[in-house]
């Protein structure tokens, strides 16, 4: 009986041992498979970051995360046990820099691709640019060939008409020029690099032009037989380039002639120059010619300043003489020389001799203001009456003269 019970105490013994040994197998093989489901699924989400393009991917990322997180949490300690020395938390941190650096990668990306599109966009606004600066250009082109041939025409019809159209050229091409530099500093640094590329393709820069303009002149300039008027046309047109040099060449240069900026602007210099003294060497000759060839021989001259002293001079030396004889001699030579002021130097000459800053207006003035008073002293005595008419008609026609001429010189400024 004992050793019966015995025997059934050691099969339980023996069942009790193997049902803990199932257990514990079981219980070890459940932890293993925990663990392994774990890191499978950590892996996924892992690749999950890896592999996203855009925030939309990062934020159900963020979710698989989150899932992930609160299905293992409470198997953390036997995942720990079996990943050691690594923990779920520090699986998960690793993770949440992958997702932070996956982040900001995705962010930059989208900077990016917004800078590209504005670029793209910024570069078709900046060839519609180009090709319409094309179109300007080439239209300026043949506007001043079209100018050029009609001074070529008016070289025939006479000098006037030629100085009149180089000036319309000059104005023209001038304020296109102006213009021109306003809207290159108006534009970027890729935009300034394509204008640049599309004057060196031309066959004349901005500079260049500038360059035969002055060269035309200056040849037009040294031909001989030019009349006064003429000559102060040029004159005032080689004031009106100088002050524009003045106040645009630096920034034309350093624009357009990059390689050497010193060279060009001396260059332009040196024709303005140029052209200044050959005006100036037929100038004074030609209205002193004027003069003399109406009987007046006035003392040279060789400056506006000059000029203006040497008609004062000689009309004060004819009014002290006219003073001393009061003869009929002397109210011809002053009726002679009115006659000549009046209807040559200030009608023909006009607003050239202001324009060309050969006279000024109050010089204009102080000489019309000599001549009354040589009028009232050329008058003999016994002509009293007669005399005193003639002053007033003369003083009339002068103050005429002078209205008109103010009127036509604000005309043409305001033009």
């Amino acid at each position: 009986m004992n050793k019966k019970m015995n025997n059934t105490f050691s099969v339980f013994i023996t069942l009790l041992l193997m049902s803990v040994f199932v257990t514990t197998v079981q219980a070890q093989q459940t932890d293993r498979e925990i663990t392994e489901q774990f890191l499978q699924e950590y892996q996924e989400v892992e690749l999950m970051i890896t592999d996203s393009q855009t925030m939309d991917d990062l934020r159900a990322t963020q979710d698989r995360v989150n899932e992930l997180l609160n299905d293992y949490r409470e198997h953390s300690v036997v995942i720990n046990r079996r990943i050691q020395p690594e923990t779920m938390g520090s699986k998960f941190e690793d993770l949440r820099v992958k997702f932070m650096a996956m982040q900001s990668k995705i962010r930059t990306i989208q900077r990016q691709d917004r800078s590209i599109s504005q670029l793209r966009s910024e570069l078709m606004r900046t060839r519609d640019r180009m090709d319409r600066y094309d179109q300007h250009i080439n239209w300026l082109i043949g506007r001043v060939v079209e100018l050029e041939e009609r001074a070529l025409v008016a070289e025939q019809a006479g000098g006037e008409t030629v100085t009149a159209s180089l000036r319309e050229r000059d104005r023209f091409v001038t304020e296109f020029l102006t213009d021109l530099l306003e809207r290159y500093d108006a534009v970027d640094a890729t935009t300034q690099q394509e204008m640049t590329a599309i004057f060196e393709r031309l066959d004349d820069s901005p500079v260049d032009l500038v360059r035969t303009m002055l060269g035309e002149h200056l040849m037009y300039a040294q031909q001989a037989e030019h009349t006064p008027t003429d000559l102060m046309n040029m004159k005032a047109q080689q004031a009106y380039f100088s002050n524009w040099w003045q106040q645009f060449g630096d920034q034309l240069v350093n624009t357009f002639e990059t390689e050497n900026p010193a060279q060009a602007r001396s260059e332009i210099n040196e024709r303005l120059s140029d052209w200044n003294a050959a005006i100036d060497d037929q100038l004074w000759g030609a209205i002193s010619d004027a003069y003399s060839q109406n009987g007046f021989n006035l003392p040279s001259f060789n400056s506006s300043q000059e000029f203006y002293n040497a008609q004062e001079n000689y009309i004060r030396e004819r009014t002290e003489t006219a003073r001393d004889r009061n003869n009929e001699e002397d109210l011809e030579q002053f009726r002679t020389f009115s006659d000549f002021w009046n209807q040559s130097v200030k009608s023909e000459w006009g607003d050239a001799l202001t324009a060309s800053a050969v006279m000024s207006h109050t010089q204009i003035a102080n000489i019309d203001r000599m001549l009354s008073e040589w009028s009232l002293v050329a008058a003999p005595t016994r002509e009293g009456n007669l005399m005193t008419i003639l002053f007033f008609l003369s003083l009339a026609v002068n103050i005429g003269l002078i209205v008109v001429l103010v009127r036509r010189n604000n005309g043409s400024e305001s033009a």
